[in-house]
């Protein structure tokens, strides 16, 4: 049964290790089908023989919160660190101890990503061991997904969209935009994957990295759009309106 565990965990490393710069449907989709080919050779068959699936259902988690509007869903996606009003080295751990010193409305309100990402590969490590096939796609593509936004700085920021420092659209702009239009120049390669036996400290060790970058991220985009002319910042439809993103925004 070991086994089952390690290639469950081998998976996890893959899909939030080597691909950090993540999000949209471009990127989803493309650190998923990435991260197939950076498996292990007894599991690169199975998951290559699926690889389109796996590819297709990354950005489902998105159609759930979006689309369907699966209100459960949301504060799966991030977590808003200052919202806590405590250090991250001062936040519970594991989703159990989390659970146990806050409330469900803390939790839905600031967001739980890291914690949720331990509740889906405790699922995931059960259906390897259980050898369900279709329960570990599911989770395995939709777990890629968490992993990808755990890797993006306004995923960890109270600040999630710059509506506290006037950079209001930079959300959508940073994880989707700039992906899609030059992802054809990214570096798609992907390391051998290498096995992590703590999951729960790995995964905190990536949100407090990502986190680091939110600041750097908002910082750098003010530079950037300070040496642009504000009439060319934002893309204008056929009236010469601001177009609006997901969010309402520019």
């Amino acid at each position: 049964m070991k086994i089952f565990k390690t290639i469950a965990i081998i998976f996890l490393f893959i899909v939030f290790s080597s691909l950090a710069f993540a999000w949209g449907v471009w990127g989803h989709k493309h650190i998923n089908k990435s991260a197939v080919f950076a498996l292990p050779e007894s599991m690169r068959v199975f998951f290559y023989n699926h690889i389109d699936f796996v590819t297709q259902e990354s950005p489902v988690p998105d159609i759930r919160k979006y689309t369907i509007n699966d209100r459960a869903e949301g504060p799966r996606h991030y977590i808003d660190i200052e919202a806590f009003q405590v250090s991250i080295d001062s936040l519970p751990q594991s989703s159990k101890d989390a659970s146990a010193k806050y409330p469900d409305s803390i939790l839905r309100k600031n967001g739980f990503l890291p914690w949720y990402i331990q509740d889906m590969m405790g699922k995931l490590t059960i259906a390897f061991k259980e050898k369900k096939t279709s329960e570990i796609l599911f989770l395995a593509a939709d777990l890629g997904h968490y992993l990808g936004d755990a890797h993006m700085p306004l995923h960890t920021s109270l600040n999630h969209d710059g509506q506290f420092t006037h950079q209001n659209g930079i959300h959508s702009f940073w994880e989707s935009q700039l992906p899609e239009q030059f992802g054809k120049s990214y570096n798609l390669f992907v390391a051998d994957a290498k096995y992590i036996p703590d999951v729960t400290k790995e995964t905190w060790r990536i949100i407090k990295h990502t986190h680091l970058l939110a600041d750097t991220l908002l910082m750098i985009e003010r530079k950037v759009k300070s040496t642009f002319p504000e009439d060319k910042i934002y893309m204008k439809n056929d009236k010469g309106g601001v177009l609006k993103n997901k969010y309402n925004s520019p």
